[in-house]
């Protein structure tokens, strides 16, 4: 564990990394390439800040859901982690190429991660940039200003391209300031972002101006989400362009068990998928105890393709909904779309160029 520097903080301990300090081709055999960091008990604090670099960090954690090519952070019992203007290039684990990030308190913890670069990391299952995991509720994720480029989740099961976010009982996730996902991809799930949601009561919230660009993936080219036990999601002045996907949904795809997505503000331009895929820009998988809401927002050339080996479905160019719901059961309480424009728009067989629903 922890290649590089194996830390643990505790009993109101504090650890500071900072003033440009480098981890070059640091490795590990389970965790933390270049740093493992355990922290306990209220006050205890672990910061890497001031241009802190990470390169060519690896985490041979094949065996363990704890990788982190970069560094493996690990909190508990009201411990509190900062990590500001830090950069990561060319690192990799099976989980969190740059970072992986565990929360496993029952009592407040917070983590924040502030204007930090994540540069061409890999991680074969889950999170190209950056894994976290978030088990337990009062605990606070924030991400602000945080960049991923060229980052892959490679594998054929791979999710979450840039980042892969398990969030469970409670937990308040805050990304917000301009978040960027710029050429990322995945084998699977989120080739920008993927969020899985569940175990009661989970608020993920996105705003001001995350930006995916050029990203891709099977399914959710921008971003893939999963929502149950009442979680919710709210993604606002959020912009998808260029990004695809080989199956359903070219921007974002929603799988809403049990919860609510709230989509505002936000552009998709000349977002697609492939068929047998549908929704251009957007597919939502709608449960009936879910709810969904798309307001203000734009589609702009965003398509459904035609596929010669496969020419089933390829329905709504932008926005593809398959609801559990019938017709006559829809309304503002649990279906709203409003104030949308759809400029150039198109699917196969112009099945729904902009919006095709399916209902039972």
């Amino acid at each position: 564990y922890g290649g590089g520097i194996f830390v643990q903080v505790e009993s109101g301990g504090k650890i500071i990394i900072d003033g440009q300090c480098k981890f070059i081709e640091c490795k590990a055999g389970a965790s933390g390439g270049g740093i493992r960091v355990n922290i306990y008990d209220a006050n205890s604090l672990f910061t890497l800040e001031d241009d802190a670099q990470f390169e060519n960090c690896t985490a041979d954690d094949t065996q363990y859901v704890q990788g982190g090519g970069g560094i493996s952070i690990h909190i508990y019992d009201q411990g509190f982690s900062i990590v500001n203007q830090v950069s990561f290039k060319n690192c990799n684990a099976s989980f969190g190429g740059g970072i992986y990030l565990f929360i496993g308190s029952y009592i407040q913890v917070k983590q924040i991660l502030n204007r930090t670069t994540f540069y061409n990391c890999e991680a074969q299952s889950q999170g190209g940039g950056m894994f976290a995991q978030v088990f337990h509720s009062n605990c606070i994720l924030q991400l602000i200003g945080v960049v991923f480029e060229k980052c892959a989740a490679f594998g054929s099961y791979g999710r979450g391209g840039g980042i892969s976010l398990d969030v469970r009982t409670g937990t308040l996730l805050l990304m917000y300031e301009t978040c960027q996902y710029l050429n990322c991809s995945s084998g699977w799930l989120g080739g920008g972002c993927h969020i899985l949601c569940f175990q009661t009561n989970n608020n993920v919230q996105i705003t001001g101006q995350h930006e995916f660009d050029n990203c891709s993936s099977y399914v959710g080219g921008g971003m893939s989400i999963q929502i149950d036990d009442k979680g919710i999601i709210k993604i606002n002045q959020s912009t998808f362009k260029d990004c695809q996907s080989r199956y359903l949904g070219g921007g974002i795809n929603a799988n809403l068990i049990d919860g609510t997505i709230n989509i505002e503000d936000t552009t998709f331009s000349n977002c697609n998928c492939t068929q047998p895929g549908n929704g251009g820009a957007l597919y939502l998988n709608q449960r009936s105890s879910s709810l969904i809401s798309i307001i203000n927002s734009s589609f702009i050339n965003c398509k459904t393709i035609s596929n010669s080996s496969n020419q089933s479905y390829g329905w709504g160019g932008a926005i593809n909904i398959q609801t559990e719901i019938t017709a006559e059961n829809l309304n503002q309480q649990n279906f709203l779309m409003r104030d949308l424009i759809f400029i150039g728009c198109s699917a196969v067989n112009s099945i729904g160029n902009n919006i095709h629903i399916y209902t039972p």
